[in-house]
């Protein structure tokens, strides 16, 4: 049965319409604006049902339904639009208040646009065209749950009720900033600030693009290592039992304008304590393989004090020790270059006079030669002139 009427709105009538599927059909085709509707009952014993019908366009759309039971059985008051536009639902704790704008599931206050109360109060998205599921649901801590196509749920954020304000923050330029620490793993209580906890190879990288350059810091292995992911190997490595290798050149602070309390030192006195300081070949205990060359520290420390401790050398000292040696050494070399020019002058004036000594003398011998050849001759000539 179908009527096509108009109630005026300053009218109140009842219409009742009495059939096994009673219909209510109007229009406002004459606006030309929008809207065929039809109102429709099922009142059948077994599934009543209330449906209200946009018939605009080819598909007939179900804006409004209500399905029911058997008469006996249904609720008083199933839903309820109030004078104030609010919505409430029989035997449900869920209703929407028009006036807070406030939708409440459970009995909690409207204190907030969306409240929840529930044991374990939780809210799901569905993509039914992906078949991908988000949940974020609350127990002692608020859980950010996926369902991805492959299948099971499965957290993937977690928030803590007892966190610190500004545990994470997104400003106005989209840089995230961390009250906390941040973890990326599985491991519960990292240890530091920043951890990164993985089964195979844990490591992070930065990627400047503006530079073109991309630097990878990972642990690998025995070892640590900072590579150039632009250039071929590792420029930066330090292994389990604390060598470090670099494929470049190591520089340590020593700038005069970092330095206080700046003495000079006795290189004699240096170089005393280096010509007595014992020097043994040895290797490191988790190393037996590796052998080196050098003093121990203690030895070391108690010749010159320098350093942290008497565990440990820095380079830095050893090699100033070393120069200051060096510079006394080459004062020794200087003087003894000095004495050796000199004995060098002596010895050229000493062979200088030496010539001049064999050549008087050689001229003293030839005189000689001469007189006792003379000498010689003489007896012979007085023979001669007497006879």
């Amino acid at each position: 049965m179908t009527l096509d009427f108009l109630i005026p709105s300053a009218q109140a009538q009842n219409v009742t319409v009495s059939s096994t599927n009673p219909t209510i059909f109007w229009d406002d085709s004459d606006s030309g604006v929008c809207c065929e509707w039809w109102l429709q009952g099922d009142g059948t014993a077994s599934a009543g049902s209330f449906v209200l019908t946009d018939l605009i366009g080819s598909n007939n759309h179900q804006v409004f339904s209500f399905s029911g039971v058997a008469s006996s059985s249904l609720n008083e008051e199933s839903m309820v639009v109030d004078a104030d536009g609010d919505i409430h639902w029989a035997n449900s704790a869920m209703n929407f208040d028009r006036s807070a704008e406030t939708l409440s599931i459970g009995t909690a206050s409207n204190a907030a646009e969306i409240v929840i109360a529930a044991p374990t109060p939780d809210f799901r998205m569905i993509d039914e065209t992906a078949g991908e599921q988000f949940e974020i649901q609350m127990t002692d801590r608020v859980e950010f749950w996926t369902d991805p196509v492959e299948g099971g749920f499965r957290i993937v954020m977690e928030l803590d009720n007892n966190a610190p304000a500004d545990s994470l923050v997104i400003d106005q330029l989209g840089n995230s900033l961390f009250g906390g620490k941040i973890h990326v793993g599985a491991q519960n209580d990292p240890v530091g600030q920043f951890t990164i906890t993985s089964p195979d190879q844990p490591r992070f990288e930065m990627n400047d693009t503006t530079l073109g350059k991309r630097w990878r810091f990972s642990v690998a292995s025995d070892k640590f290592a900072i590579n150039n992911l632009d250039v071929a190997g590792t420029e930066f490595q330090v292994f389990d039992n604390g060598n470090v290798l670099i494929t470049g050149a190591l520089t340590q602070n020593s700038d005069r304008n970092a330095k206080q309390d700046i003495v000079p030192v006795d290189q004699r006195s240096v170089l005393e304590r280096i010509a007595s300081l014992p020097i043994a070949e040895w290797s490191y205990k988790d190393a037996p393989q590796q052998r080196h060359i050098g003093p121990m520290a203690q030895d070391f420390y108690a010749a010159f004090g320098l350093g942290m401790n008497d565990t440990g050398i820095t380079t830095l000292d050893t090699s100033g020790v070393a120069l200051a040696g060096i510079q006394a050494l080459a004062a020794d070399n200087a003087a003894i270059r000095a004495q050796n020019e000199a004995l060098l002058e002596l010895n050229a004036e000493l062979s200088e006079r030496l010539t001049a000594l064999e050549q008087q003398q050689a001229r003293t011998q030839a005189i000689m030669a001469r007189v006792l050849e003379a000498q010689l001759a003489q007896p012979v000539l007085t023979r001669t002139l007497a006879n």
